[in-house]
Order: structure tokens, then sequence, then C-alpha cells
């Protein structure tokens, strides 16, 4: 893990995110499914592109879609987020379906940095990317 490096812009690590909501789209997790919640990737992808009102980028929705599943795992299982609930986030042009599974404040960026340190990967804080 040597040749990984993370970098930041903001001057702490975590940016924008370390305040969200916590919250992920992911299409037919274990969690909808004990929910009786029924959704696929096709709904997600579609939810996409609606919301991106022709702007998004087809291949990447695409793939953010059918790799949801396996993000929201990864996160689970390996990162060590805690996802306590399937949450409905009801925004225009998006189907009805309950899909950001977990309401965790700072859930998913703590975890990441905690994976960083133990691996000892960098983090580079004030740095934009330009290319």
């Amino acid at each position: 893990m040597k040749d990984i490096l993370v970098v930041d812009k903001m001057p702490s690590a975590g940016g924008n995110s370390i305040i969200n909501g916590g919250a992920i789209a992911a299409a037919g997790t274990d969690m909808q499914e004990k929910a009786g919640i029924k959704d696929n990737a096709d709904l997600l992808y579609s939810d996409i592109l609606k919301a991106g009102g022709g702007l998004a980028h087809k291949e990447l929705a695409r793939r953010i879609a059918d790799e949801s599943v396996s993000n929201y795992k990864w996160l689970r299982d390996e990162v060590g987020v805690k996802f306590k609930a399937v949450t409905y986030h009801r925004r225009p042009l998006r189907s009805p379906q309950p899909r950001c599974d977990g309401k965790y404040r700072r859930g998913f960026i703590n975890p990441m940095l905690a994976k960083c340190k133990e691996f000892g990967i960098k983090i580079q804080l004030r740095t934009i990317v330009d290319d």
C-alpha cells in the first residue's frame, strides 16, 4: 500500500464529506430486502440520469448503479461503517424506493481515515489535483 496517496484540498481530512448525513444510494442491499423494499441497479441508474438533468455521465452512472451493493458491502465489511437503517430520501424525479442505507454522521470518513492509518496510507492535505 506504499503507492497509495490520498489527497484532500481542505486543511483537515474529510472535507465536506465529514459533515454530511452519512447516507449512500445502494440499490438491492440486504437491508432493503429485510425491509421488504424491492430495488435494483436499473432503477438507481434511471434515477441518477433523471436527477442529473441530462448532464450525468452515462457510463459512470451505470457503473455507480451496478457497483452500489458491492460498495455498500465494502464499506460495511472492510472499512467498518456501521449502517443503522434504510432511510428514505425523496427528491424530485427519483423513484420512491428507500435506498440510502445508513444515517450515520461522519460514518464513512472516520472509518476510512482509520483504515488509511492502519495501512500506513499517507493523506496529503491542502492539495488540489488539476490533472
